[in-house]
């Protein structure tokens, strides 16, 4: 158990702390947590390679927290403000996709063959629904753009990582 997965953990021991501030209209925690759950998520990718301290667990651990994160702040966020639904499961599209591949990445036979480092996609729509989050916590009313923004990059993403999934079993 390194430094990274450690953040990393921490990281998902915050959702649940970010979900009860959405709720509970408490704008400065909403924002201070935020801030520091995005900012765990660039520290512990950094502190991975800058100390080559990368990991099995830690690659499996960094997308389950992002997913994480993104499903409980987007399902809070959109209950809280009472956001039409429909843009819900074009945002997490990319998550539903990862879940659904879970089972074949965690095979025996794709632990030694897929590798679980980030496309570049994938890192930018991680961004963008972290944008979105981050609109929708300070109230911000035209998501729509960004919202299909984020659905456009999130469809590459999930395109890509299915490819490179196939490729590799």
């Amino acid at each position: 158990m390194n430094l990274s997965n450690k953040i990393t953990i921490l990281r998902i021991l915050l959702v649940p702390l970010f979900v009860l501030s959405v709720l509970y209209s408490n704008l400065f925690s909403t924002l201070a947590l935020l801030f520091i759950i995005f900012l765990s998520d660039i520290l512990d990718g950094y502190f991975a390679r800058k100390r080559d301290e990368v990991t099995r667990l830690g690659q499996i651990l960094d997308p389950i927290a992002d997913k994480f994160f993104a499903v409980s702040a987007l399902f809070t966020l959109f209950y809280r403000y009472n956001i039409t639904f429909w843009y819900l499961p074009l945002l997490l599209i990319r998550e539903i996709g990862f879940l659904i591949m879970l089972p074949v990445m965690f095979s025996k036979r794709a632990k030694r063959r897929i590798n679980f480092s980030p496309a570049w996609a994938g890192k930018l729509t991680t961004f963008m629904q972290g944008t979105v989050i981050f609109l929708l916590v300070i109230g911000y009313k035209n998501i729509l753009p960004f919202v299909l923004l984020t659905v456009t990059i999130a469809v590459i993403s999930l395109v890509i990582y299915i490819r490179r999934g196939i490729k590799r079993i």
